[in-house]
C-alpha cells in the first residue's frame, strides 16, 4: 500500500499570517466606522451640506460618501469658519 500524505485542515489555525487579510480588512472597516462616526458628529453640529457647502470646504462627493482623516480635517476647518464667537453670552451661530 502506498503511503499518501494529506492536508492537514487545521493548518491555518498554525500559521501567524492566515488571517493577516482578515484583520486588516477589519482593522479598515473599523477605521472607517470612526470616520464616519466623526463625520456624522461635525455633520450634527452644521447640518447637511449641499453642493456648494462641499466646494467652499473642498471636498469632494466622493469623500463625501467615504471620509478619510483628510475629510474630516477639512469638515473641522469649515466647521469653524461658520460659527460666530460668543459675544457676552449669545449663543454661537452660522455664518450663512
Amino acid at each position: 500500500m502506498e503511503f499518501k500524505e494529506f492536508s492537514n485542515p487545521l493548518e491555518n489555525d498554525y500559521d501567524i499570517n492566515s488571517s493577516h487579510s482578515q484583520t486588516s480588512k477589519q482593522d479598515q472597516e473599523l477605521v472607517q466606522s470612526v470616520y464616519n462616526k466623526q463625520m456624522m458628529t461635525i455633520l450634527n453640529e452644521i447640518g447637511l451640506l449641499e453642493d456648494d457647502d462641499l466646494k467652499k470646504a473642498n471636498i469632494s462627493f466622493e469623500e463625501y460618501l467615504n471620509p478619510t482623516k483628510e475629510t474630516i480635517l477639512k469638515l473641522k476647518t469649515y466647521r469653524d469658519s461658520l460659527v460666530k464667537p460668543i459675544k457676552n453670552g449669545e449663543e454661537i451661530g452660522r455664518n450663512r
